[in-house]
Order: C-alpha cells, then structure tokens, then sequence
C-alpha cells in the first residue's frame, strides 16, 4: 500500500499538486448557484464522508455545523488540506476498511473516471455506510460542449488532459444517456433500492441525491 501511494505521487500532474490552480480552472464549471445547491442537499448538523476528497475543497462550500471528513490517494493533497485544518486521510474508496458510518457521502466528479465495474464495487460500499443520503456532482459533458459549436471536440479533448490526474484516465466522456441509466439503476449494486433518487442539472452538472428510504 505504501508502495502504490509512492508511485501514485510521482505521477500526479501538475493541476493536480497545487491546489489554487485547481481552483482557478474548476472555478469555471462548478458555478456559485450549483455550490449553493449543494449546500442545501447538505443541509446542517451531519456527517459528512467525500469521496476522494482531495484537498478537503467542498469543506469550504458546506456548513460549519457539519463534521467534515474526507479521503483520496492523492497525498500531495491530502498533506495540503491538512495543514489547513481539515479531517483528511490517504485511502482508496475500494477499500472496505476505508469507510464508516456517515449521514452523508459526496461524490465530487468521480464517477466520469470509473467503469461500470468499478462503480458497482464503489457504490456497494457507499450506499452500505450512508445513513441519509448520497450525493453526486458530475459534469454534463454534452452541455458543457455544446457551447463550444464546431470546437467540441478539441474542447472536450482539452478537457480530458486537463482532468486527468496522472492516475485516473477518461477513457471517453460519458454522454447525458450513459448517466441518466447508471442513475436510475443505481449503478448496479445489490443495495440501491434502499435509495430514491432525485437528479437535476444545474449549470451544465449533474446533481443527483440518493435520499435512504426510511421504513416505518
């Protein structure tokens, strides 16, 4: 495990090491009316799990009466988010040892790095440990592009080296279709159906939460 986390920091693009230049490019895609969204899903007083969580960014977006904690593999990041405080460690989301009981998971532009398969092996785990909800931030790539006209392609190819992190590549950008399926089935694990769903887009995002299903 030392040896991969090893690996994976010397792999990590440029984007991807200093925080403030993440922000300034993802500044332009997640939009202040989509963060105050997010906010509201939240909601206060929770416990809050993200998924690779990086420098702890979405601490910052939420409720200080929200418990915040997070973690990722890129410990570059994790070391950043630290130092200023916030409740970060290295580990995989694969990893059941990884997880614990929290009111609230956020997936923050995750699933457009994951197959299927992994996303099932993901999700098996996550909608095990939520108490409350699960909520998914991802890009609509065909809203995103459409702005661009002829460019598209060119866009979406820059976008792809912009977001590869030096780990996860994106194989192809998931279309609107290819998402809205992968909601509604709740990515195929067995324990989906313990949640329904509630999916916006806002500002070229996808905005799912998967609220837990309370039986009386």
């Amino acid at each position: 495990k030392i040896e991969m986390v090893a690996d994976f920091s010397m792999r990590i693009h440029l984007q991807y090491r200093y925080p403030k230049l993440y922000d300034f490019w993802i500044g332009f895609l997640h939009t202040k009316r989509l963060l105050q969204q997010l906010r509201e899903e939240i909601g206060l007083n929770k416990n809050i799990f993200d998924i690779g969580a990086g420098y702890g960014r979405m601490a910052s977006f939420i409720s200080p009466s929200n418990v915040y904690y997070g973690i990722d593999l890129n410990e570059v990041w994790v070391r950043k988010g630290r130092e200023k405080g916030i409740s970060l460690e290295v580990k995989s989301f694969f990893d059941p040892a990884a997880y614990k009981k929290s009111d609230i998971f956020l997936l923050i532009d995750i699933i457009h790095y994951l197959s299927h398969e992994e996303l099932k092996k993901l999700f098996d785990l996550v909608f095990q440990y939520a108490q409350k909800k699960v909520i998914i931030m991802d890009p609509s790539f065909e809203t995103q592009l459409q702005r661009f006209g002829i460019f598209k392609k060119l866009v979406g190819w820059i976008f792809r080296i912009l977001d590869n992190d030096g780990f996860s590549k994106i194989p192809k950008l998931l279309m609107d279709a290819g998402y809205e399926e992968l909601f509604e089935n709740r990515f195929g694990s067995i324990h989906g159906e313990m949640f329904r769903m509630e999916h916006q887009k806002i500002d070229g995002y996808h905005l799912v939460t998967l609220s837990k299903r309370v039986h009386e």
